[in-house]
């Protein structure tokens, strides 16, 4: 299965430019709060002589599945190169090769790393989007060195794998993962406060696969099409190919 095609982003009304501005203010905002406070915990795990090893460059966790909101991936949208969207439409023809009709998420999960590192991340393992990261990707903070961020514990020896979940803290880590659960909670607490946001405004938004959402953003002006209602959004999401939630999904209002 290819990928759609670049097309024309539609005009967006004044009404719902106007109240992007105000989203991605408070999306922004909420970013640079998580900054501040995971800078803080930073500080607060090495005065407890608990190592983060995650360093610029280290870019193995960069092989995970990441969702984000709508308001999320229309920021990193603003920051792509053309070079950064070739790379990403070649990322999208063939995450809806492999996952197009997945909806069973640990499979998903396990197709996606089979796709390589993130689109926006480079042969030295810079992100391009990395201010507009999105909460998922800032709240991935290691407990371990960046090998075991790329590695797959299913292929692991039986005695192997059990050294390593005993060597976990469960009361520091999102168990039986490596990584610190708190940064990852709060993380999950802020994009459900940007997807709030959208939907405060428009009544419904569009959570999914981040760099599924920024495609989609930047072919088909998907953040756009949300103050035109839920069938145009879900006419976006139809242009796109996708047929599994786990790579995009409407949700409305509770």
């Amino acid at each position: 299965m290819s990928a759609p095609s670049f097309t024309d982003k539609p005009n967006p009304d004044q009404a719902g430019s106007d109240a992007w501005a105000g989203i991605e203010a408070e999306v922004r905002g909420l970013l640079a709060s998580f900054d501040r406070q995971l800078g803080d915990w930073l500080l607060e795990y090495e005065a407890r002589d608990l190592a983060v090893p995650c360093r610029p460059g280290c870019a193995n966790c960069c092989r995970l599945a990441v969702q984000s909101s709508v308001g999320e991936a229309r920021l990193a949208a603003k920051m792509l190169t053309v070079d950064n969207r070739n790379a990403l439409h070649r990322h999208v023809a063939e995450l809806l090769r492999r996952t197009g009709d997945c909806t069973d998420m640990l499979e998903f999960l396990r197709l996606r790393r089979t796709l390589g590192p993130c689109p926006f991340v480079d042969l030295q393992g810079r992100c391009a989007v990395y201010p507009a990261r999105p909460f998922a990707c800032r709240g991935l903070l290691s407990s371990r060195s960046p090998s075991w961020c790329g590695a797959d514990l299913s292929g692991l020896h039986p005695l192997e794998k059990r050294a390593f979940l005993n060597s976990l803290d469960p009361e520091l880590v999102a168990f039986p993962s490596h990584y610190l659960a708190a940064p990852q909670e709060r993380g999950r607490e802020l994009e459900a406060h940007a997807t709030y946001a959208v939907q405060e405004r428009f009544g419904f938004s569009v959570t999914g696969n981040f760099p599924y959402l920024v495609f989609l953003e930047t072919n088909f002006g998907l953040s756009h099409t949300l103050a035109q209602g839920q069938a145009a959004a879900r006419s976006v999401l139809d242009r796109g190919s996708a047929r599994s939630p786990l790579l995009a999904r409407i949700l409305p209002a509770s």
